[in-house]
């Protein structure tokens, strides 16, 4: 298919799928599982996927309303497509910002992982994107989901 054709060659495959907010449903877990397979088919072994923060402290509004309300599907996809990433046994990194804002390149962010640093609840697309392409060579946060914020 398709997918194996784009992975057929590559030294990595980076995704950074997302769901369509008003029709939430497995576009990421099933793209995911397709991706694993063909890269498995090929040999390659790198992988980075963007996630997001699940664990971020939003405030009371965000965390008892809009978030089991409104992103409980899209929530429940992200960890399927995580789950299926951790069972891979390819050399994959899992990038999860919070909030995605439009803005310049800092290279000012800041990483951790499992829980968003103390007070990191934004970061630019543009940052994320830096960390990424620098990650893919250097390799340093193999086997490991971070959190990446200001």
């Amino acid at each position: 298919g398709a997918v194996s054709q784009a992975i057929a060659g590559q030294d990595a495959v980076v995704t950074v799928l997302g769901p369509d907010p008003r029709k939430p449903d497995d576009v990421c877990s099933k793209s995911t599982n397709h991706i694993i397979a063909a890269m498995k088919a090929h040999g390659v072994a790198r992988l980075i996927v963007l996630s997001g923060a699940i664990d971020i402290e939003g405030g009371f509004l965000f965390d008892r309303i809009v978030r089991p309300l409104f992103m409980r599907e899209i929530y429940e996809d992200k960890d399927r497509q995580e789950m299926a990433v951790f069972k891979s046994g390819l050399d994959w990194t899992i990038v999860r910002p919070p909030l995605l804002r439009d803005g310049p390149r800092t290279g000012a962010y800041r990483l951790a992982i499992g829980a968003a640093p103390k007070g990191g609840w934004r970061v630019s697309r543009a940052d994320v994107a830096d960390f990424i392409v620098k990650e893919l060579p250097r390799k340093d946060y193999v086997h490991q989901a971070l959190v990446i914020a200001y």
